[in-house]
């Protein structure tokens, strides 16, 4: 799996919210796919430059935690990203 710097992926959200389309973003910054934008674009928008740096450490929830976090994905039909987002989690 390819790792992306913080600042490529500030680049690329830069980008993508002056108007410039994924496909270009893309072309423009070597990123292999789309799906990859996306998701540092939500994790911008909720934390900031801190959501785009890479966690080093494992946290561990409760299997409480993860029902509720599937559930929740289940009855509100969103994206992992969506959900990660909603409980101030990374995936």
């Amino acid at each position: 799996m390819v790792k992306y710097s913080v600042e490529t992926k500030l680049k690329a959200v830069s980008l993508y919210q002056n108007g410039i389309g994924t496909r270009e973003i893309r072309a423009r910054l070597g990123i292999k796919s789309d799906s990859l934008i996306y998701p540092w674009i939500e994790q911008y928008k909720k934390h900031g430059k801190k959501g785009l740096k890479t966690k080093r450490t494992k946290n561990k929830y409760s299997g409480q935690f993860k029902l509720e976090v599937l559930n929740w994905r289940k009855q509100h039909n969103e994206s992992y990203q969506k959900t990660a987002a909603h409980f101030k989690t990374r995936l």
